[in-house]
């Protein structure tokens, strides 16, 4: 127990008189107000109704994504309730989370030098403030935060371990990486990345030592569940990855991959985080760290990932350029005339560009405002539909309103239909939205073939009709004798493929649907 309590972070001593001290608390309050703020905006993301939905199914695996999430989903609710107020403060805690494990990294690299320790702390979490995709990935309830935590702890611990050589730190560096691994299989390019960095240093001996392999059993055991879980099903992951290399993963090059990650977090903050890559590098006992960027950035490169899937590692770098900067401003005279200028265009910056990252302001407003900043300005359009809105906050939108249709004509059966009717979504954001906000109006359990719908069956055996969302009417005709198309669903706001698409009432199941899902199988992941 002794041991436990030295391998976790330890609070230093806080010097109040020093005024940083008051400015690094009200910059970590800020980051979380922020998140709190935001979390009950525009409405549930469809990944978020995704794994809300997974929480009602415990398992250890979904098709595509490992379980860590939605049992953390499921917690939260079990707790506070089913509101997104609840479910985004768990996602905002998990990103308060990170900002502390910064401060922390901070800390450790700066025992030596305490003169620099607190305003390398203040800046570290300053450019994560600046960082708009950091506030993304804090807001939304999806792996990506806790990806990222886990990334980072695994740092962390590796970190204390080659600097006090406790064998503590690597059991817990194998329990960060295994439960990483149940977060998102993302793990994988960090733990690559760390091997490949340690081969190039002299801690390559860790990788054949007695410790080393004890901090890799760690690892398998807590993954074991998982792995398990995807034999048993044949291993659907690799069709999702497929999928993914189809749709979003091809066309991707070495220099836009790198033109991304300065865009990512803003211009402001990428010589910060260059001189933290140039001060791991430089520094005999972290070359490690700056080995591990340079070489998970090129696995990264080499399987065409996403940009964002390499944001786990920018906290950890700008934690080194924080404590480099802070050492250089030591040996100059008029420091204090530079670092509060330094701290107050990171923040101008990064307010400017927050509610590009996070939901802070009303829809009308944000719009309003991306046309007086001319920062990816959003146009109206004649239609009653804007232009420009990104994705993830285009996916905020609609879901409700389908539901509420769909629960209106559900509740205008007779008794009887209503015993035989299925609730059909096209894909796992309406069946989510179905499944999720659709209990306030006690609709069925929606059904969808896609995702990890599939594996929860066909609904209803007795169902002889369904309402469906987003079926074609050419496709529900192949298995309905009538069909009828009660409304195009529109709205001003949802992303395309939610826009215009067609609300269904079909009658007269021609054959039961469970005769068809095996078949369905190859369009899990279409």
């Amino acid at each position: 127990m002794n041991k436990l309590k030295e391998a976790l972070p330890i609070v230093q001593k806080n010097n109040w008189s020093n005024p940083w001290q008051w400015v690094l608390i009200s910059l970590v309050s800020l980051k979380l107000f922020i998140h709190l703020w935001s979390a009950n905006r525009y409405g549930f993301h469809r990944d978020e109704l995704l794994y809300l939905t997974q929480g009602n199914h415990l398992s250890f695996g979904y098709m595509e994504v490992p379980p860590f999430t939605a049992w953390m989903g499921r917690l939260a609710r079990v707790i506070g309730g089913d509101s997104l107020f609840t479910i985004r403060t768990l996602t905002a805690l998990a990103g308060l989370g990170v900002v502390l494990l910064s401060i922390q990294i901070v800390k450790k690299l700066t025992q030596s030098n305490k003169n620099s320790s607190l305003f390398a702390q203040v800046l570290v979490v300053a450019c994560i403030l600046a960082s708009p995709a950091l506030y993304r990935n804090h807001t939304l309830f999806q792996p990506v935060v806790f990806d990222q935590l886990f990334w980072l702890l695994t740092y962390y611990f590796l970190l204390n371990y080659l600097l006090h050589s406790k064998a503590v730190y690597l059991l817990l560096l194998g329990a960060m990486a295994g439960l990483g691994m149940l977060a998102k299989y993302n793990m994988l390019f960090c733990g690559g990345g760390i091997v490949i960095a340690m081969l190039f240093t002299p801690h390559r001996n860790l990788i054949w030592r007695k410790q080393g392999w004890t901090a890799l059993s760690v690892f398998a055991l807590v993954f074991l569940p998982n792995l398990l879980w995807q034999y048993w099903y044949d291993f659907p992951v690799m069709d999702h990855f497929k999928g993914l290399y189809k749709k979003q993963l091809q066309g991707g090059n070495p220099a836009s991959f790198l033109w991304s990650q300065i865009r990512m977090h803003q211009y402001i903050t990428a010589p910060i985080w260059i001189a933290g890559l140039v001060y791991f590098l430089k520094t005999t006992r972290l070359r490690w760290l700056g080995w591990a960027y340079l070489s998970t950035l090129a696995l990264f490169i080499l399987a065409n990932g996403q940009a964002y899937y390499f944001n786990g590692i920018y906290p950890l770098m700008f934690a080194g350029g924080a404590v480099l900067v802070s050492q250089l401003l030591e040996k100059i005279k008029f420091q204090k005339l530079i670092k509060p200028p330094l701290m107050i265009t990171l923040l101008i910056f990064g307010m400017i560009s927050m509610p590009y990252g996070t939901p802070f302001l009303p829809i009308s407003q944000f719009i309003d405002y991306t046309q007086q900043t001319g920062i990816n300005p959003i146009k109206r359009l004649p239609s009653g539909r804007v232009s420009n809105l990104t994705g993830d906050y285009a996916d905020m939108f609609g879901w409700k309103e389908q539901v509420k249709i769909v629960a209106d004509l559900y509740h205008k059966l007779s008794k009887e239909e209503k015993e035989q009717c299925l609730i059909w979504g096209e894909n796992y954001g309406e069946a989510g939205a179905l499944n999720y906000l659709g209990k306030a109006y006690q609709l069925p359990p929606a059904i969808s073939v896609h995702g990890s719908f599939y594996l929860w069956g066909a609904g209803n055996p007795k169902a002889t009709m369904a309402i469906t969302v987003g079926l074609s009417k050419k496709d529900m005709e192949e298995l309905f004798e009538e069909v009828t198309l009660v409304q195009m669903f529109k709205h001003p706001y949802a992303i395309d493929e939610e826009h215009n698409i067609p609300i269904l009432i079909c009658r007269k199941l021609r054959q039961p649907i469970r005769n068809k899902w095996k078949q369905w199988r190859k369009y899990v992941f279409s």
